[in-house]
C-alpha cells in the first residue's frame, strides 16, 4: 500500500499517508495488541483504491483506514496498563519513552544514539524500602509498565540504583530530561493533595 502511495500520490500526501499508517499501526498493534488480520485487510483495500484512482490523497486513505483507528479513550486505557519487558524489547520501550521526551522538551533526541538509560522508577529488583510499601504482586505488575519508565543519564542511574523514590527524586531533579524532571513535580503535587485531604 505504501509503495503504491509513493508511486501515485504527490510527495506531501505520501508523507502524510506514511504517518497515518505509523500512528494507526502503533495504536492498534503495539499498544492495544489487537489482531493484525484486520489491518492487513484494510491496507489491502486502501491499496486497491489507490490503484483504481478512488483514493488520491492521504485524507482518502485515512477514511478507508479510519475503522482501525483506536479511540483516544481506548488508547489511553491500553497505554496505562501496557507492559514491555525491557530484557526482550528494550528498543521498543526506548522508542516510546524518547518519543514522549521529545514531545515534552525542545530537543529531538535520537533513541538509538542518545546515551540516556531507561530508568525503572520502581526498580526491577526493589530493595526492602520499596517492599515495605508495595506487596510483591503489585511490584511485579508495575515494574514493566510504560508509566514506570523514564530516562536518566547513565552515571546518575548507577548512583541511584534501586534506592527509594525520595532518594531518586533528588537525582531526577538534576536530569536533562524533561520527562524525568516532571516526575518530581507531579509526585510533589500528588503528595500535597494527599496532605490537604488529610487536614
Amino acid at each position: 500500500m505504501l509503495i503504491n502511495a509513493y508511486l501515485y500520490l504527490d510527495h506531501d500526501d505520501w508523507t502524510a499517508t506514511l504517518r497515518i499508517c505509523s500512528v494507526i499501526s502503533f495504536r492498534y498493534i503495539v499498544i492495544s495488541g489487537l489482531n493484525p488480520n484486520a489491518l492487513e485487510s484494510k491496507y489491502n483495500e486502501a491499496c486497491k483504491a489507490i490503484n483504481a484512482g478512488t483514493a488520491r490523497t492521504a485524507r482518502d486513505i485515512f477514511i478507508i483506514l479510519q475503522p482501525l483507528y483506536v479511540s483516544n479513550e481506548d488508547f489511553e486505557r491500553n497505554f496505562e496498563s501496557k507492559s514491555i519487558r525491557t530484557k526482550r524489547s528494550a528498543k521498543l520501550a526506548r522508542y516510546i519513552v524518547y518519543s514522549i521526551e521529545n514531545h515534552l522538551s525542545e530537543h529531538s533526541f535520537d533513541f538509538e544514539h542518545d546515551n540516556g538509560s531507561l530508568e525503572h522508577v520502581l526498580p526491577e529488583n526493589p530493595s526492602s524500602e520499596w517492599s515495605e510499601n508495595f506487596p510483591k504482586d503489585i511490584e511485579e505488575s508495575f515494574i514493566y509498565r510504560l508509566g514506570n519508565f523514564t530516562l536518566l543519564e547513565p552515571d546518575k542511574n548507577r548512583v541511584i540504583g534501586n534506592k527509594n523514590f525520595e532518594h531518586k527524586s533528588e537525582v531526577y531533579k538534576t536530569s536533562r530530561y524533561e520527562l524525568t524532571k516532571s516526575l518530581v513535580i507531579k509526585s510533589g503535587i500528588k503528595i500535597t493533595l494527599k496532605l490537604d485531604k488529610n487536614i
